[in-house]
């Protein structure tokens, strides 16, 4: 078993235990056969061998115990650079939500995975009670208690992160009302959260309800479902058919572009 180790370690880097055991072993039996002959022979010629070899066998020795000691110092670096690997990733999950003050509802990219919660949240059965337009107005935080924003007719109470939504907070624009529209566009504008038209997401384009159904993910994740609104438009149609009517428009769009390029480059004027 020894010599097998003894055979590997020639090909590993660094000092193995087998590799130090025969070092220190070879030294052992090269002092023991030097005095043997010192005291057979009485040669100063072996006395001054011996001298040699026991100096060798201190540097030797001195080596070994500093590349232990770089060795040691390289893996605690290594272990540290792991630790801080794994610090980094921590964070850059815990990160995937823009933070706002406390670090909530600002999703990144629109991409749908990052609209998950940062930990598990207790959501309670969703609730469709219907609710008027007026009505959920009164859920501003102000006339009422509760703070409630509806997302393509469907009524979430935010009332757990007043850090973002309470009155004096940026997203209050967002309250008390179905906030489709200005959700959709990432806006805060008047025009947009306006209550008597915020709702109509029927002119956001393609990548803009795609944002909008990613916010929908976003709520549905975090908070909870507690009615639906009754008095949209019945001829305001669903998102999805949305989609893939305004997919539709701006692909044809585009191709009409690219072949309107694609003929004007194909003139030739001579003068």
């Amino acid at each position: 078993m020894f010599i097998t180790d003894l055979w590997e370690s020639v090909f590993q880097p660094g000092l193995t235990p087998a590799l130090k055991t025969a070092t220190h072993g070879s030294f052992v039996c090269l002092i023991i056969s030097l005095s043997t002959m010192i005291y057979i022979s009485g040669s100063i010629h072996f006395v001054n061998l011996l001298i040699i070899a026991l100096l060798l066998w201190a540097t030797v020795t001195w080596f070994i115990a500093e590349l232990n000691r770089e060795q040691a110092k390289l893996k605690s670096n290594e272990e540290l650079a792991k630790e801080g690997e794994k610090e980094e990733s921590k964070k850059t999950m815990g990160n995937n939500i823009t933070q706002t003050v406390d670090g909530d509802d600002v999703p990144k990219n629109g991409v749908k995975k990052k609209f998950m919660p940062k930990k598990e949240i207790h959501i309670n059965p969703p609730k469709y009670d219907p609710i008027t337009l007026q009505e959920l107005s009164k859920y501003d935080g102000i006339q009422t208690p509760k703070i409630y924003i509806a997302i393509k007719s469907t009524v979430f109470d935010v009332t757990r992160n007043s850090a973002s939504y309470a009155p004096d907070k940026s997203y209050h624009a967002f309250v008390g009302r179905d906030a489709s529209r200005a959700l959709g566009k990432s806006s805060l504008k008047p025009e947009d959260t306006d209550s008597s038209i915020s709702w109509d997401y029927s002119v956001l384009n393609f990548k803009q309800l795609k944002v909008l159904n990613d916010w929908y993910t976003f709520f549905e994740n975090r908070y909870d479902i507690v009615g639906v609104v009754t008095d949209l438009p019945a001829t305001l149609p669903s998102v999805e058919s949305l989609m893939v009517e305004k997919e539709e428009k701006e692909k044809t769009a585009n191709d009409n572009a690219t072949e309107s390029t694609s003929s004007t480059n194909g003139w030739c004027t001579i003068v």
